[in-house]
């Protein structure tokens, strides 16, 4: 059926240099690839607004840790205090909207941070 083959050794050389090459070419293609879905991530991340109560609240990291040291510093949950929202209009918000905005956020960046690594 099948013949083995004797290579000689610059025939093994070659092959061997070749398998490295194809290698090389293939982790390349790995890192290019990887970094243009990291890239996609943090433009989506960037971008990402959520809803509570019908207001939009920006979403990206900075708009969290915000939200975040908002909710910290607040004495109780129904303490207000004004915000820009998303499309740049100041509204009234407790702290409770904050956590609730900060935990959508958060989800919604979690859900977008592993998708460069389950494609």
């Amino acid at each position: 059926m099948f013949q083995k083959k004797k290579f000689t050794y610059q025939e093994m050389i070659f092959m061997k240099e070749k398998i490295v090459k194809l290698w090389e070419k293939t982790k390349e293609l790995a890192a290019r690839v990887l970094a243009k879905a990291k890239a996609e991530r943090a433009e989506a991340v960037a971008s990402l607004t959520v809803e509570v109560d019908g207001m939009v609240f920006d979403g990206d990291e900075k708009a969290q840790e915000r939200m975040a040291r908002a909710v910290l510093m607040a004495d109780s949950p129904e303490e207000q205090t004004e915000w820009v929202l998303a499309n740049s209009t100041v509204a009234i918000v407790t702290a409770a909207q904050l956590r609730r905005a900060c935990k959508l956020a958060g989800k919604a960046q979690t859900t977008l941070w592993t998708k460069p690594y389950t494609k």
